[in-house]
């Protein structure tokens, strides 16, 4: 027998790793892709050690899954094989950590112990085969791979032979294997009371960006980034090559963000077909965002071979003019989920 759960390969928060395991299940959906676009918002950003490159997240955290995934813990049953299979069989996925060390289809494959999720939606019982995605598998960020019966089984109990105790601040991300199976299908509009108070809680920024547990949320990550890179180019502080990959993967993730606000506005702009004028600006806004997004990506790449002063110089203008951008953006935002609100009132009054 084969059996495959929906899964999309590529959700688009790679970098944000509870994230993307889930919403490789919530995009299968399509009933799902507005409550995805009533979050996600805002991002943040704090300086958890001031000899790392500053690290941003998005907002929203694993809590809010919590509404429509239920994550219950798997019991073993005669062997971890029958557990999952037992659980697919009931439309639930499976998330699972492993040391990818052990995993012949992992970049990490003899290298180094890394304790990571994968997500098991799938198995063919003739191949004795599950069908997983994970991250660093097959060449790509976040890839698709099958795994044997026998190897899986081996690799969940040197997990927890080896790792409970080690990476037991997992124990709420879904360590060290959890079933997610859809509580239910919300309304298939974009929430705007969510994207209001979010947008509401953009309020946070401390500009001493070099202070460890400094931060900023919202279109004032952008700023907090200007201060950042104004430091490299005007005090003695200088940022190690080591943290060059994370540079890039914070870089990419800024992107990602944009993609996904972008798809928002276009949600909102197709359910009000009316006075919707705001909404043009605010895509307009975003596209220029992005595209100035890209070219910090651009020009990030760019410093890393060359460390020239000018660079660091176009780096701090370009984020200071997508913090413009999103400041803007943020005001046009909120008054107009304000003024739908007032439009409804007065509807409903008539």
């Amino acid at each position: 027998m084969v059996k495959k759960l929906p899964i999309i390969n590529n959700p688009g928060l790679s970098t944000e790793c509870y994230h993307n395991c889930r919403l490789s299940i919530l995009f299968a959906h399509t009933q799902f892709h507005s409550w995805i676009r009533s979050h996600f918002i805002n991002l943040k950003v704090q300086n958890e050690n001031p000899d790392q490159f500053p690290m941003v997240r998005m907002e929203e955290h694993l809590d809010i899954y919590s509404e429509i995934l239920s994550e219950e813990l798997i019991q073993k049953k005669k062997s971890w094989i029958e557990s999952f299979i037992s659980n697919l069989e009931e439309e639930k996925y499976i998330l699972v950590f492993l040391n990818w060390r052990l995993v012949p289809s992992s970049k990490y494959f003899m290298k180094e112990d890394i304790i990571h999720e994968a997500i098991i939606y799938g198995y063919d019982d003739k191949k004795k085969i599950f069908s997983g995605m994970g991250f660093d598998v097959n060449g790509k960020t976040f890839g698709e791979f099958e795994i044997p019966f026998s190897e899986l089984d081996t690799l969940v109990e040197n997990t927890i032979e080896h790792h409970l105790y080690k990476e037991k601040w997992f124990t709420f991300y879904g360590f060290p294997a959890v079933s997610l199976h859809i509580n239910y299908y919300p309304d298939k509009v974009v929430d705007r009371t969510k994207l209001f108070f979010a947008l509401d809680r953009s309020t946070q920024f401390d500009d001493n960006v070099l202070k460890k547990g400094s931060f900023a949320n919202g279109h004032y990550v952008y700023l907090y980034l200007f201060n950042y890179f104004r430091e490299i180019m005007t005090s003695q502080y200088r940022l190690s090559s080591k943290e060059y990959g994370l540079w890039n993967i914070i870089q990419y993730k800024l992107l990602q963000h944009k993609k996904l606000n972008i798809a928002t506005a276009q949600q909102l702009l197709h359910e009000n077909r009316s006075d919707c004028g705001d909404i043009i600006k605010i895509l307009n806004l975003y596209d220029d965002s992005k595209r100035e997004l890209t070219n910090l990506r651009r020009l990030s790449l760019k410093y890393q071979q060359q460390s020239q002063k000018q660079i660091i110089e176009a780096l701090c203008q370009g984020y200071y003019k997508v913090y413009e951008i999103e400041k803007r953006i943020h005001a046009l935002f909120k008054n107009w989920l304000v003024q739908s609100k007032i439009n409804e009132v007065l509807l409903a009054k008539k």
